[in-house]
C-alpha cells in the first residue's frame, strides 16, 4: 500500500516553508520536479528537492562515489572499515575480504537500495554482489561493523545535528503472526502521524524486501514469535525503509567521534555534507576501533532532524538556507 503524506514533511517542503518564515522569495519553477528560484537581498539559488547548491560539483563526485571516498579517508588516516572495491563477479575469487561477517553496497546509490548486511556465507556473498551490480558498476565489500548508526550533519567545519537511525522492528505476542505483528505496526505508524499530523514515520508496504530480510533469520510472514521477541525487518536503518530517527545532543559524544566528523566533511572538500558512522559506544575515543565512518552524503534529507521519531528536533533548515544564500554567486 503506498504511503500518503499527511503534511508536506519532505525535505524540499521543509526548505520552502524556511524560506518563507525568512521572508525570502520563493519562485516555484516545477511544482512536480520539485524545483524552486529562493531569492534573498538580490541573491538567489536554485533548489531541487533536498539538493541545496553549497558543494562544488567535483567534491560531490568524489564523494558519492563510496569507492572513492573510501581510498580517501584511508590516506588522511580516518577510521573506515577494512574492504576493498571491485568492478565485476570474476574479481570476487581472487579479491581480498576481510572475514565474515560482510556488507556489500553499490559504490553509487542511496536509500539503502542494493544494500545486503550480516552475510555469512559464499552463496551469500555472491547473490548480494550480483544484486548490487544491479544498482552500479562499482561495488564495494566492508566487514560488517556491529554498533550504532550515527549521521552527523555538517555545515562549514559545524556539526548542526546528529540523528541516530533504529532499524524497525516488531514485537512477539506469542499468538499473532509476523504478517499480523507487521500490519499492526503500520497502523501504530498511521495513528502516530495522524495525532502529529506529520509524516514521523514511515509504514512498511515493500513485502518483497520484508520476506528477504526475515527469510534470513529463518522466518516467514505466517510464524509466530514468543512473548516479548524482537524481529527487525530491514537490514537498513534509512527513514525511507522505516528507520526511526531519534535525535541527539553533541555533548552526548566523544570529542573525538565529533573531530573526526568535521575532518571527514573538510577532507572531502564538503561544505556542507552528512557523515554516515557506526559506534560500539559513543563515550569512548573512536580511535581505539570503537567505530567507523560509513559514508559520505552530499545531499542529505532534513526531515528526519525537524520531525524525529524520538530526541527533541533539530531545526537546522535555517542556518542551511541562510548559508546557501549568502554565498551564491550573483
Amino acid at each position: 500500500m503506498p504511503y500518503i503524506s499527511i503534511k508536506n514533511t519532505n525535505s524540499f517542503s521543509i526548505y520552502l516553508e524556511t524560506a518563507s518564515k525568512l521572508r525570502m522569495k520563493i519562485k516555484i519553477l516545477d511544482k512536480k520536479q520539485r524545483i524552486a528560484e529562493i531569492i534573498s537581498k538580490n541573491k538567489k539559488i536554485l533548489l531541487k528537492n533536498m539538493m541545496v547548491p553549497i558543494n562544488s560539483d567535483s567534491a560531490v563526485a568524489i564523494a558519492r562515489n563510496k569507492c572513492i571516498t573510501k581510498k580517501t579517508l584511508q590516506v588522511k588516516k580516518i577510521p573506515v572499515a577494512p574492504g576493498t572495491c571491485i568492478n565485476s563477479l570474476s574479481q570476487l575469487k581472487n579479491a581480498k575480504l576481510p572475514k565474515y561477517p560482510l556488507v556489500i553496497k553499490p559504490s553509487v546509490g542511496g536509500r539503502g537500495k542494493g544494500i545486503t548486511t550480516n552475510i555469512n556465507s559464499e552463496k551469500q556473498l555472491k547473490n548480494a554482489v550480483k544484486k548490487a551490480f544491479d544498482f552500479h558498476k562499482d561495488v564495494l565489500i566492508e566487514k560488517f561493523i556491529k554498533g550504532d548508526d550515527y549521521r552527523f550533519l555538517i555545515l562549514k567545519n559545524e556539526i548542526i545535528g546528529i540523528v541516530s537511525r533504529l532499524l524497525p522492528f516488531v514485537i512477539g505476542t506469542g499468538k499473532d503472526t509476523l504478517e499480523n505483528l507487521i500490519a499492526n505496526e503500520n497502523n501504530k505508524r498511521t495513528a502516530l502521524n495522524k495525532k502529529n499530523n506529520v509524516a514521523i514515520l514511515r509504514k512498511f508496504g515493500n513485502f518483497k524486501k520484508l520476506k528477504e530480510t526475515i527469510s534470513k533469520q529463518g522466518f516467514k510472514l505466517n510464524s509466530v514469535f514468543s512473548k516479548d521477541k524482537k524481529i527487525f525487518l530491514t537490514e537498513t536503518s534509512n527513514w525511507s525503509t522505516g528507520g526511526m530517527p531519534k535525535t541527539f545532543k553533541k555533548s552526548y559524544f566523544h570529542p573525538s567521534i565529533l573531530k573526526t566528523a568535521i575532518k571527514t566533511a573538510k577532507v572531502l572538500n564538503l561544505k556542507f555534507a552528512a557523515a554516515d558512522f557506526i559506534i560500539k559506544d559513543p563515550k569512548k575515543n573512536l580511535k581505539k576501533e570503537n567505530g567507523v565512518v560509513l559514508e559520505v552524503n552530499t545531499y542529505p534529507g532534513i526531515n528526519i532532524y525537524h520531525y524525529p521519531f524520538s530526541g527533541q528536533p533539530q531545526i537546522v533548515a535555517p542556518k542551511i538556507l541562510k548559508f546557501a544564500v549568502s554565498h551564491s554567486i550573483d
